[in-house]
């Protein structure tokens, strides 16, 4: 891709996943901010669907409660919510675990 992956993973049962959609994610700074220097992606960390991502399959973990791609991308760290900056080669550029507000999650995920 010709921007960077912005991956937010959460799960449903998670307060400050939710909070993040509600407050974060809505303020209007930051998502002209994310839609001008990223693709933005939700996934769902507890999702028992394989998902594809750059050629590799990631299936779910039962002993993790978690898809592999959730596992791999918070480096092991199974906290939500995580946010992920991922280049074009899938490599992680910046990983941001918790609530963030507004202004703090914008300087957070900068690369």
């Amino acid at each position: 891709p010709s921007k960077p992956i912005l991956l937010n993973i959460y799960t449903d049962w998670c307060g400050y996943c939710k909070k993040l959609d509600k407050e974060t994610f809505v303020d209007p700074a930051v998502t002209k901010y994310v839609n001008d220097n990223y693709i933005p992606v939700k996934f769902n960390a507890e999702t028992k669907e394989m998902v594809s991502f750059l050629g590799i399959n990631y299936t779910y973990i039962d002993g993790a409660k978690a898809n592999y791609l959730a596992f791999i991308f918070s480096q092991g760290r199974l906290s939500y919510p995580a946010t992920v900056v991922i280049d074009s080669k899938g490599n992680t550029e910046k990983l941001v675990f918790g609530y963030r507000s507004a202004s703090d999650f914008k300087e957070d995920i900068k690369i």
